[in-house]
């Protein structure tokens, strides 16, 4: 009853605020949850009407995959932006790199992006207090895998509705030119590989 309700509600926001059900979804994860919920709070305290509270949340997750890449222009060195994302991550997670991680600064957002979202997952979800980071070459590809040793889950069992996560890394990393897949078992924990360029 609860996730009908949920589902209705979630449907019911998107069409309030003129975005998609999966643009809402998408965007409206991790750290852009909070911050609607700052954007509503402050609505509130200005004495917004209800139509600008509605346009000001519909701005915000509209906004959520155009803020800036940690750097504009050309490459960056995705290491310490990946250290940063390690650092500030709801759970301990051991850090470990192989080689220089020099990538456009465009997949190094959506690897920073997709690298938070998935340790987000690994402390809401795995059952676990920690988590590796791991940064390496793979035949001219910068490869970054996010792995825990948690509970897992049978991805085949999981819900169309409740693939948000997965879709998300998929969509954000296919979007710069780049790949994610996630794996999982059942007692055996979950694995994201992120992996740029494609091919």
């Amino acid at each position: 009853m609860l996730k009908v309700r949920t589902d209705r509600s979630y449907e019911a926001l998107a069409r309030r605020v003129g975005v998609s059900r999966s643009t809402l979804h998408r965007n409206c994860r991790g750290e852009v949850v909070p911050g609607l919920d700052v954007v509503v709070r402050f609505a509130r305290v200005c004495g917004a009407t209800k139509q600008e509270a509605e346009d000001l949340v519909r701005y915000w997750a509209l906004a959520a995959d155009q803020r800036p890449d940690p750097a504009p222009r050309g490459d960056a060195d995705l290491v310490p932006l990946l250290a940063d994302v390690v650092r500030r991550g709801p759970v301990a997670t051991r850090f470990s790199v192989t080689g220089p991680a020099p990538v456009a600064a465009v997949a190094a957002a959506a690897i920073c992006r997709s690298v938070g979202e998935a340790l987000r997952n690994v402390a809401q979800h795995a059952g676990v207090a920690g988590a590796t980071v791991l940064v390496g070459y793979d035949d001219g590809r910068v490869v970054v895998e996010v792995v825990d040793d948690g509970r897992g889950f049978d991805p085949g069992a999981v819900p169309a509705h409740r693939r948000g996560t997965a879709l998300s890394l998929v969509d954000r990393m296919a979007a710069v030119g780049g790949r994610a897949a996630l794996t999982a078992r059942p007692g055996r924990g979950t694995r994201v590989r992120l992996e740029w360029p494609d091919g």
